[in-house]
């Protein structure tokens, strides 16, 4: 398909060259751009404000690949037509319209979608994407300030590396989230401290192993044990490790402690390690130490859904083997369960055949390292 129609010259008022007050909206988007990183959702102000600067009703941020599919389109703004909107990018992934130049769109297909008009521009992001910056109305005329093209030139080189630093920002996250998940369903709590043991950041898992243990407590922002002896031997730990962060990563650093409880002879147990490498930097921002816990009490419940599928048990058979992986004897089995001894041990039999074990301990083992440890599913 060729290039985008254009409008008529007279829908745009002028084009005076720009003076003081173009560069105050100039700078005013570039400020609206860093802070929208920020945003939630992201550049929100940013697109409330254009409209009002440039013209029009609605803006959007659009990125769509070269070779699309429907669901690889990114979205930025809200529109108050999902088939408005939906009409546009298709007639922006058909056409062919030239990089950095800000041009008005002429719906002259008006079966496709209700907007009439659009002003905007079309940016490179890398060889399979490209930016689509628009200001749209749904009205005969979008009402353009007269220095419109000015300012949407003057601004797409700072928004072109803006979006490539948002989407390296977006697949850290997503990296972050992805981590984030496997500590959630190990069971793994994970704190990041200073030196002093003043909390900088913390997982949930963590906060619920706080409350749960009755063995920490988080006073001020300061991790502390419910015994002094205990808080100070940590407290030393800490302050060791967090002195020992370095360029890059040692496997080699860290100091384990078992913190005792008073009404159960098992610990909560942690790991201290320094705090992540701060390489290329010469030195850390801020000196830390990474904690990382595990409740060895808690009980470990596994799907019965899950084991039925990796290892090809059946409906009994799953629900034997979650309960022994909660730590019920094979006789507790068996009262749980509402069955006699002899149907538990033909079915411990039957289990012991399928996974390649021949004692209990060795079951245990196999399920607690399989995916069914951290898959969440029904019962």
């Amino acid at each position: 398909m060729g290039a985008f129609p254009m409008a008529p010259p007279e829908l745009i008022k002028s084009n005076e060259c720009m003076d003081s007050g173009s560069r105050q909206k100039i700078e005013e988007l570039e400020d609206l751009l860093f802070q929208g990183l920020l945003e939630k959702p992201t550049w929100s102000t940013f697109l409330g404000r254009l409209p009002g600067i440039v013209g029009g009703v609605e803006s959007n941020f659009i990125i769509i690949p070269k070779y699309r599919y429907i669901d690889e389109v990114i979205v930025f703004g809200n529109c108050s037509s999902e088939r408005n909107l939906a009409a546009f990018i298709e007639y922006l992934a058909k056409g062919d319209l030239a990089f950095d130049a800000p041009i008005i769109l002429d719906d002259v297909e008006e079966d496709i979608g209700l907007w009439h008009l659009a002003a905007g521009v079309r940016l490179f992001l890398d060889a399979d994407r490209s930016i689509y910056l628009f200001t749209r109305s749904s009205h005969d005329s979008l009402q353009l300030a007269s220095e419109w093209r000015e300012i949407l030139y003057n601004i797409h080189p700072l928004l072109t590396k803006i979006v490539k630093f948002y989407l390296l920002i977006a697949d850290w996250n997503r990296r972050l989230l992805t981590v984030e998940y496997a500590l959630k369903v190990s069971g793994t709590g994970v704190i990041l401290v200073d030196l002093n043991g003043y909390i900088i950041t913390i997982n949930e898992v963590a906060k619920s192993l706080i409350d749960e243990s009755g063995v920490l407590t988080i006073s001020d922002g300061f991790i502390r044990a419910n015994r002094p002896s205990d808080t100070s031997e940590m407290l030393n730990i800490i302050r060791k490790k967090a002195q020992r962060q370095a360029p890059y990563i040692d496997i080699n650093c860290y100091e384990t402690l078992a913190l005792s409880r008073d009404d159960d002879p098992i610990p909560l147990t942690i790991i201290v390690r320094p705090g992540p490498p701060y390489a290329p930097a010469s030195a850390p921002m801020r000196r830390t130490a990474t904690i990382i816990m595990r409740d060895p009490s808690r009980r470990m419940k596994m799907a019965t859904l899950h084991l039925e599928r990796l290892f090809n048990l059946s409906r009994a058979e799953a629900r034997l083997a979650g309960l022994l992986v909660e730590g019920l004897s094979l006789e507790e089995s068996a009262v749980r369960l509402n069955v006699s001894r002899h149907t538990v041990r033909s079915q411990i039999k039957s289990i012991f055949i399928k996974t390649g074990t021949n004692r209990q301990s060795e079951l245990i083992r196999i399920l607690i390292n399989s995916v069914a440890a951290f898959a969440q599913g029904p019962e």
